[in-house]
């Protein structure tokens, strides 16, 4: 089980041997030090709904079939 006090972050940048993409934990008090080499990680539920199909609103009538 992780700490509460640990947030998870992904990098955005190297450090210490670690490559833009990997995940990290860092104290909750230090994530503001991360600012601009990390980002937080989302919960595992917004992702799947950041996935969900976007449906595109077009603003032209639809064209009338030809005969």
């Amino acid at each position: 089980m992780s700490d509460p006090d640990l947030v998870k972050l992904k990098l955005t940048f190297w450090n210490k041997g670690k490559k833009p993409g990997d995940v990290i934990e860092v104290r909750a008090e230090d994530v503001k030090s991360w600012k601009g080499y990390a980002v937080p990680v989302d919960a595992p539920a917004a992702k799947s709904a950041e996935k969900a199909p976007v449906k595109q609103v077009t603003t032209e009538p639809p064209k009338a079939p030809a005969k």
